[in-house]
């Protein structure tokens, strides 16, 4: 499941590159934990599941970032875990140095 969750991510990289974003994603290994966490509940469901809980954690969240222009062309975003309202959580920061106008 471990390496489904990487591939899933990879194929978010690669959407975001098709797009012509720029946008880097740099995801730390402990939301992947996180998400095999997530996904292991039900292993019958296998992929499925997997890109349901990447799509409720990770891409819903960029999408969202991207459209109220939090996230632009050119930043890295950098997803990592944190406690938030005492609950571990992906949470999301852009790198906004490499800006591309």
């Amino acid at each position: 499941i471990g390496e489904i969750i990487r591939m899933a991510i990879g194929q978010l990289q690669e959407d975001l590159t098709e797009q012509k974003t720029d946008i880097l994603l740099r995801v730390n290994d402990r939301v992947i934990d996180f998400l095999l966490r997530e996904s292991a509940d039900k292993p019958e469901e296998g992929a499925r599941l997997v890109q349901k809980k990447l799509d409720h954690y990770v891409r819903d969240p960029v999408d969202a970032m991207m459209q109220t222009g939090q996230l632009q062309k050119g930043d890295t975003l950098y997803v990592n875990m944190e406690q938030v309202n005492n609950e571990q959580r992906p949470v999301f920061r852009a790198n906004m140095k490499k800006r591309i106008k």
